[in-house]
């Protein structure tokens, strides 16, 4: 199944000036047809729609594509120790995007931020997210965003 712009932009909710946006950076390339040359429309496809769906949270925190750029490469290629400024110890596997449709009901992303580095953990099921701040982050970030990937999902299941 593949999806057109204005689907994308109806599915995720971001605008589709933003859907082609973010295309034109290259921050999400269509899986199903990039439309090269002149009258062709990108295709995109379920998990074009989630990493549209997880941008769209990060632009309603008014984060600057240069760190939305970020965080989606960690979401994509997970670091071993969470860290964005480790490119050599980039994991060899799918980040969480890449198996969104395996992951369980309950799943939330939880980006945090020390001294301009965001760190970022998965969590999911029973365990609030409440307590994976408490019992890791208390007086350490200086700023936490959480992620309800599970929302996003749904939505795109639906589709």
């Amino acid at each position: 199944m593949s999806f057109t712009k204005k689907q994308a932009s109806e599915i995720t909710g971001l605008p589709m000036r933003g859907i082609q946006y973010y295309t034109e950076r290259m921050l999400v390339i269509p899986e199903v047809d990039p439309g090269e040359g002149k009258g062709q429309n990108r295709r995109y496809s379920k998990k074009n729609l989630v990493e549209f769906g997880v941008i769209k949270e990060l632009t309603e925190y008014s984060m600057a594509f240069s760190q939305i750029k970020r965080v989606m490469h960690i979401l994509r290629f997970p670091i071993p120790d969470g860290r964005l400024d480790a490119p050599s110890q980039q994991m060899n596997m799918a980040g969480i995007i890449g198996k969104w449709e395996s992951l369980p009901e309950e799943a939330y992303v939880v980006l945090y931020r020390i001294r301009d580095n965001f760190k970022h953990v998965f969590t999911a099921g029973m365990k609030s997210v409440g307590d994976i701040l408490i019992e890791q982050y208390q007086n350490k970030a200086e700023s936490i965003l959480i992620i309800n990937l599970s929302t996003i999902i749904n939505k795109v299941k639906k589709a």
